[in-house]
């Protein structure tokens, strides 16, 4: 009778534990029905709308139920929020940047090269003793006259002078092929920057210098346009001199005849008439 007993109670102890074991995949209470629809994006576990699992599950997530279409919409949101923060960030970055100026020693560095430039202009100018030259004493003119024969044409001072005014010229040259290369590199250099400018205000700083190194070379231009309008100048100066000496050696040498008695006005500043000696005593 106790061997019974025993049997029965293994019996039924076996019975609750494989009804336990089995209990955990019941489905529509464990599980969903249609575990492969019920948990797709987009299919629809009809048998699960509603079950007891379904039930429970949504009591789980607090009520809520997922939407993968507004799961979709958030994230595109969410994406374009980034975008637009993106685009707000590059747009104070360009701001920044466009209002950032030129490094002070690079603009410094400039400046000083255009102030070499003037420097170099003033100094050739300055060098030059055209305007003397042209006053000078020592040459012929056409509209100086030398009725008293006091003018000193000495040809040894002549040459003094030439050598002096074109001694002026020589160094007045040299002074402006001083800074050629400088000049040069200065212009490559702002053209070089300009290829690596980061703004507009760079851009714009880098245009203005480079204006102003172009206005510094056109003074030079100018300048030596006018040397060279001065070395003309002393050219022909000379060459006068020349033509009025030639002139006046030929009047000096040339036999003159005229009537004393009917003179032009120019005859009678060139020439005077001796006071005749009248009646000569033969005795």
């Amino acid at each position: 009778m106790k061997k019974i007993f025993v049997a029965l109670f293994l019996i039924l102890v076996f019975t609750i534990s494989l009804g336990v074991v089995y209990a955990r995949v019941i489905p529509g209470i464990d599980e969903p029905y249609n575990p492969p629809a019920y948990y797709s994006p987009t299919a629809i576990s009809y048998e699960d709308s509603p079950s007891p699992f379904a039930l429970f599950d949504l009591a789980r997530q607090g009520g809520e139920v997922y939407d993968p279409t507004l799961h979709a919409k958030f994230i595109d949101e969410v994406a374009n929020l980034v975008s637009w923060f993106n685009n707000v960030m590059n747009l104070l970055q360009k701001g920044i940047i466009d209002s950032t100026p030129l490094n002070a020693d690079f603009t410094n560095a400039t400046k000083q090269g255009i102030d070499k430039i003037d420097t170099t202009t003033i100094k050739a100018w300055k060098t030059s003793e055209t305007s003397a030259f042209m006053e000078n004493k020592y040459f012929r003119a056409i509209d100086k006259y030398d009725n008293d024969g006091t003018a000193n044409y000495d040809p040894i001072e002549q040459t003094k002078e030439i050598e002096k005014i074109y001694k002026s010229f020589a160094e007045s040259l040299d002074e402006i092929q001083k800074t050629e290369d400088e000049e040069h590199a200065l212009i490559m250099r702002i053209q070089e920057a300009s290829k690596t400018a980061k703004g507009e205000m760079e851009i714009l700083q880098l245009q203005a210098q480079l204006d102003a190194v172009q206005s510094a070379l056109n003074r030079k231009k100018n300048m030596l346009l006018s040397l060279y309008l001065d070395f003309k100048n002393v050219e022909n100066k000379i060459k006068e001199d020349e033509v009025l000496r030639k002139a006046q050696n030929y009047y000096e040498k040339s036999l003159i005849i005229t009537d004393p008695y009917d003179r032009t006005e120019l005859q009678k500043m060139s020439y005077t008439r001796p006071e005749g000696i009248g009646f000569v005593n033969m005795k």
